[in-house]
């Protein structure tokens, strides 16, 4: 028995340590001050970095110079995003923190400004001298919080009731949050129904040209393909039987550019070098900067399709599993 229970208590002391930041976090809390005229900003817990939070930090660094930018970036995104934006943003007033590092756990603690376009881990807790603004990352068509019936919607709901603002770009979406993580009457938090700042790009005329340089596209037709990650991956073997086909089919003034989930991508085993209509899409242009580039976007159940409907272009919905994936997670259109 006191073996069995040594066993447990080494487990947990583990998965403690390994969790270190956790501690530091607490310790910050504890005993930091506040630091005025920092933001720390965050986009899918480090994972990626473009749509709201891409043109917010555009916006604050030239617009609030006396205010310090931390990005919170996972490390080996790092070389990435100082590629994506590059001269875009002052750099003076820009560091990049690596992700759950003792650095982004001080800022997390002692920032007087907070942006995510997501949530904060569970261990976050928001000191009262914080502004925690929660600018959410899309109008929703897949099912949100005990709609889904899955893990994390406590989290969700911690992060929603602990800002400050929770922005949302339509009444729509501000309607199905507060319905499915029960803020009703509860929470304090201010809701505000606000412009998107990713769509304004999708406006500008004279992007597409300068999106088609940078990737060396002048006058072909483009389809962007972005499907939704599925919640127990996507059949990579399906996805290249549909990029062989589009090779295929494809006309010579036709390109196809796709946009895989992490996941997904490092599971290809076909190599789309030798491609000549099908590729990639490009690391160096923001993913709203190459919509307006492209003629047609062809996704299934993200809700990317309700941006881009913005533009006037054309759509198409993929949903080659759609009974399975309306039974498995649920949408509400």
């Amino acid at each position: 028995m006191v073996r069995l229970l040594n066993k447990k208590v080494r487990k947990v002391l583990k998965k403690k340590i390994d969790k270190k930041y956790e501690f530091q976090y607490l310790h910050f809390i504890k005993n930091k001050k506040i630091n005025k005229n920092v933001i720390l900003i965050e986009s899918t817990h480090g994972r990626d970095f473009s749509g709201h939070v891409y043109y917010l930090t555009k916006y604050l660094s030239k617009n609030f110079k006396d205010f310090q930018l931390k990005i919170a970036i996972q490390n080996d995104k790092k070389d990435w995003i100082k590629n994506l934006l590059d001269v875009e943003v002052n750099w003076t007033n820009i560091e990049l923190i690596e992700y759950n590092s003792k650095e982004y756990v001080y800022n997390l603690a002692t920032a007087e400004f907070l942006i995510n376009d997501t949530t904060f881990w569970s261990y976050f807790n928001k000191r009262p001298e914080q502004i925690y603004i929660n600018i959410w990352h899309g109008t929703p068509l897949k099912c949100l919080g005990k709609a889904m019936e899955v893990d994390g919607f406590g989290n969700v709901q911690k992060n929603f009731m602990a800002s400050n603002f929770l922005v949302v770009s339509n009444d729509y979406t501000k309607e199905k949050i507060v319905e499915n993580y029960n803020l009703k009457n509860i929470s304090s938090t201010n809701i505000v129904v606000a412009p998107s700042p990713r769509n304004s790009i999708l406006f500008d005329n004279s992007k597409g040209s300068d999106v088609r340089n940078k990737i060396d596209v002048s006058n072909e037709r483009i389809y962007f393909y972005m499907p939704t990650y599925r919640d127990v991956g996507t059949s990579v073997s399906f996805i290249e039987e549909i990029l062989i086909s589009f090779e295929r089919e494809l006309k010579d003034n036709e390109r196809l550019f796709i946009k895989l989930h992490p996941f997904d991508a490092e599971k290809l085993s076909i190599d789309l070098n030798n491609f000549k209509k099908v590729m990639l899409f490009p690391e160096n242009v923001e993913t709203y900067e190459f919509l307006t580039a492209v003629d047609v976007l062809i996704t299934d159940y993200s809700s990317i399709m309700y941006d881009f409907l913005c533009s006037g272009k054309k759509t198409v919905l993929f949903t080659y599993d759609k009974e399975e994936y309306y039974l498995n997670r649920g949408l509400y259109e």
